[in-house]
């Protein structure tokens, strides 16, 4: 929870005596009654109302309800905290608050306050407010640097980076002493960029439908005390047997998804099994078969080193070591230059001279390569041989240095990905899988794990994602392949090279 504390929740939600169990409203109009609210939230619906966590995560699963939620627990804080209300509603992308959620609020809550198109601003006649943006881009969320807002809600949570949610966290306050619970509330299926991170935020070793109290002791961070208290959390789990009117008035929604999505889509999607991850890139990968413990790399082993660089941004070297017999290759070590402390994929700021003395450090010190042979050489991300526009030397000469560590890798991001896919196969020849890491090559594995595909290119990675470990040991896996024997393999060389031949040179860029 890093330095998040908040007051210890209430005991009932808005503000109220009791528990929310519905809410009616109705205005006159011609002498008569009109219904403008009347909603009555289903068994799930109201335990999320009512868990009084300072951040929610509700759903799980397809049509459990969560949007329905949303609009709604937005709608009671609005109405009940009236003008000491700021609140905002995230989609990642400005297309979908346009067609669902803008669409749905003003269906709901038109009749109770004026909707300003230009400025996507819904001005509740009690003087709350409501914001409708989107999170497209990492840096998006900086828009937002001076706002405060008493609710951010995140709808389709897993669309989004962890950094964007947590960045959002220094807005969450009330701009007055008005008693107002501030919340983060979201919803989602499985899935998506964010899966990994808020599966492990929420659901990872946490039991749906509890409260977790997480105490904070009273610090001093300078000069600044951090009081005690407590930040609690919750997941409540929904399925679309929870939706019952939904199902109702959809009667074959449950029939034809069964009969259209595989059984890992009906796992996920339907029974929210958040283990079956969806879009994965790698879905071959197998910790407990392509994960293993180190051992000492004979002498006779090819080891080479690879890379991809960054200062703002992570850089990464791994070396790689390949069995002569059965041309299985092996990350046996890596160093990740990411700052730990950071909330998103942040560099720790090393310059390459820096980087080069470190890599030469560590291949003197056999121990953190795993016993191995000195390299025979190493592969780059392509791009470090690019001449600065002020002029001086490039990446790749700074990072060589005398020794010239490093040639220019092959870039092309459709082979590296096909090569993996092919590697994290049993391999015909030989019976056992083309690739192996060693368990210290924690960046690595932890990418392979999550990986995404690019919604736009199933080829290839979603380059949203924090992928510098699997780019870097990407290079030196490619150049492993491109390295063997023209004579047909386990590994399917022939194959992928001959699929990317006719892959367009515009598509291989």
């Amino acid at each position: 929870m890093g330095l998040m504390v908040s007051q210890k929740a209430p005991v009932y939600p808005f503000g109220l005596d009791g528990p929310f169990t519905g809410l009616t409203l109705s205005q006159q109009s011609s002498g008569k009654d009109r219904m403008v609210v009347d909603y009555h939230p289903n068994e799930k619906q109201l335990l999320a109302h009512n868990a009084c966590a300072t951040e929610i995560l509700y759903g799980g699963a397809l049509f459990g309800g969560k949007s329905w939620w949303l609009l709604h627990h937005n709608a009671l804080h609005c109405l009940q905290y009236g003008n000491h209300a700021r609140t905002i509603i995230f989609r990642r992308i400005y297309d979908d608050l346009e067609r669902s959620i803008i669409p749905q609020h003003r269906d709901l809550f038109g009749k109770l306050g004026t909707y300003k198109v230009a400025d996507r601003l819904f001005q509740w006649s009690n003087g709350a407010k409501t914001w409708f943006r989107h999170l497209e881009r990492e840096d998006d969320v900086k828009k937002h640097d001076s706002a405060e807002y008493t609710l951010i809600v995140f709808d389709e949570l897993t669309h989004f980076l962890e950094s964007q949610y947590l960045y959002m966290w220094q807005r969450l306050r009330a701009s007055s002493r008005a008693p107002v619970h501030c919340q983060i509330i979201s919803a989602s299926n499985p899935g998506g960029i964010g899966h990994k991170w808020v599966y492990e935020r929420f659901i990872h070793n946490r039991k749906p439908y509890v409260v977790y109290h997480h105490h904070h002791e009273a610090r001093h961070i300078g000069n600044v005390l951090i009081p005690e208290g407590e930040h609690t959390q919750a997941f409540i789990l929904a399925v679309p047997t929870d939706n019952v009117a939904g199902l109702e008035n959809n009667p074959n929604y449950l029939l034809n998804l069964a009969a259209t999505q595989s059984p890992e889509q009906l796992k996920a999607k339907v029974a929210a099994n958040w283990e079956a991850f969806m879009g994965l890139a790698f879905p071959e990968w197998d910790e407990n078969r392509h994960v293993i413990e180190p051992f000492t790399i004979p002498q006779d082993w090819k080891v080479i080193r690879c890379g991809d660089w960054g200062i703002s941004a992570p850089f990464y070297i791994g070396w790689l070591a390949q069995d002569p017999e059965s041309r299985a290759i092996y990350l046996i070590a890596e160093w990740y230059g990411r700052d730990p402390e950071a909330q998103s994929a942040k560099g720790i700021g090393l310059a390459p001279a820096a980087v080069h003395d470190g890599i030469i450090a560590r291949e003197q010190n056999t121990r953190v390569v795993g016993d191995a042979p000195d390299p025979w050489y190493g592969v780059l991300d392509p791009a470090c041989w690019q001449t600065p526009q002020t002029g001086g030397s490039c990446v790749a000469d700074l990072l060589n240095g005398r020794e010239s560590l490093f040639n220019a890798a092959n870039n092309n991001r459709l082979l590296r990905k096909a090569a993996i896919h092919s590697l994290l196969r049993v391999q015909p020849e030989t019976g056992k899988y083309g690739f192996y890491a060693f368990k210290t090559c924690t960046a690595f594995i932890d990418q392979m794990r999550s990986l995404q595909t690019d919604p736009h290119n199933p080829e290839d990675v979603d380059t949203k994602q924090e992928d510098h470990a699997y780019d870097g040991g990407g290079y030196g896996i490619v150049d492993l392949i491109d390295s063997l024997p023209t004579k047909t393999t386990g590994y399917e060389t022939q194959e992928i090279l001959r699929k990317i031949a006719r892959i367009p040179a515009y598509a291989r860029a």
